[in-house]
């Protein structure tokens, strides 16, 4: 093919995309159109022939996805499909239900552990596969559901289990917020205070192994739980197939 066939074949190709995205196609007589083979022509072959193909490798690509879309929703019209559609829909649902209700009890777990060494002014936020935050509770911005910190007083924490070799990374982060008074420590919100419970904290080793057992139990249940709504959302987005 010449260069100007190349060019003109990808216009086509593109029109052919933007119509199967449900886009409207660009009239290959307009000023748009003939700019876009004017810059063309200044392309090498080699060039011209990568983009048609990758534009047709794009069209095919998406094509299959419409006619599969199509054919999932034609099956989901149907009685049994409206069946096996609401099923499913449904157990990942609870699924959802059990993943937030596990974690949230981690949480509350974690953290009655940690008021009970360090004091009730001391909160768990955000535990999720293993990841999250102990620090001092701002209580006027706080609810049960949703713990704030007072500002620059909690550390990050996590638990990561690695899947190739079977080793483990357990961690903690405490950024500094700069100087504190170090005569100080008696009250609530002050620096000196925050950091005299982390140092209790990290001296009670039974109750760090007691929170890096929760957080490997979590990141567990969490990643089987994790699983089984990546296959039913597989199994929701191709019903075609054989459950896994």
């Amino acid at each position: 093919m010449k260069k100007e066939e190349l060019a003109r074949a990808i216009f086509e190709e593109q029109n052919r995309l933007r119509e199967l995205k449900g886009e409207q196609p660009i009239d290959l007589n307009s000023p748009r159109a003939q700019r876009k083979f004017w810059e063309d022509s200044k392309r090498t072959k080699p060039n011209l022939e990568r983009e048609l193909e990758l534009v047709r490798n794009s069209c095919d690509a998406l094509a299959a996805k419409n006619e599969h879309e199509a054919k999932v929703a034609a099956y989901f019209a149907t009685p049994e499909g409206a069946a096996f559609k609401a099923e499913t829909e449904a157990t990942i649902e609870n699924k959802i239900v059990e993943w937030q209700s596990y974690e949230k009890q981690t949480n509350l777990t974690i953290e009655s552990m940690i008021q009970a060494a360090l004091g009730c002014h001391w909160g768990v936020r955000g535990i999720t596969r293993g990841i999250g935050s102990i620090g001092v509770i701002d209580f006027e911005k706080s609810t049960p559901e949703q713990r704030e910190y007072i500002f620059g007083q909690h550390i990050e924490i996590r638990y990561e289990l690695r899947d190739w070799d079977g080793s483990e990374r357990f961690e903690a982060n405490c950024g500094s917020c700069g100087s504190f008074k170090m005569d100080g420590g008696t009250t609530i919100g002050e620096r000196a205070m925050f950091y005299a419970g982390i140092g209790r904290l990290l001296g009670d080793l039974e109750l760090i192994a007691s929170i890096k057992s929760l957080l490997k139990e979590s990141v567990q249940a969490t990643e089987v739980i994790s699983a089984e709504l990546d296959a039913l959302r597989r199994r929701l987005a191709n019903p075609f197939t054989e459950a896994e």
